[in-house]
């Protein structure tokens, strides 16, 4: 049994149809194709901007205050140097956002001088192309 098209599914399929194979930046088309969607969707099309929508989004740009992370669960630090890049490699990997040094140094518990090894251990895991620096300048890791 065929399912039976309404004026909308036509009209979203010629939406797709006529923005599929553009071609050109898409700077130069943005405004027509956020028009088109919107008459599309049935919603109200954006406002001009003003100095106090401007405003608003530099303040929503800029965070005022940082959220406490929240806490996690300590591993012990493994003995071997191959278990512990293992390890940080599998922080790095299972986390959903870049970790600056700290962090990840809160995720093993440990005593000793394990820490003076970690910035090694991330150096080797770059080089192996199993992690990146995210930001440089604050020495923030991600997996690859």
């Amino acid at each position: 049994m065929a399912a039976v098209m309404g004026d909308d599914d036509k009209a979203a399929e010629a939406f797709v149809a006529r923005w599929s194979g553009v071609g050109g930046s898409e700077r130069a088309n943005y405004q027509l194709f956020i028009t088109e969607l919107c008459g599309l969707l049935g919603v109200p099309l954006p406002g001009p901007a003003s100095d106090e929508a401007a405003d608003s989004a530099e303040e929503a740009a800029t965070p005022t205050s940082a959220a406490p992370p929240a806490p996690v669960a300590r591993q012990p630090w493994p003995s071997g140097l191959a278990e512990q890049i293992k390890a940080v490699a599998e922080v790095l990997s299972s986390s959903p956002r870049a970790l600056p040094l700290a962090d990840l140094e809160a995720r093993f518990a440990a005593r000793g001088r394990w820490r003076k090894r970690l910035p090694t251990i991330l150096d080797t895991l770059e080089a192996l192309g199993r992690a990146r620096r995210a930001r440089a300048e604050e020495r923030q890791w991600a997996a690859t």
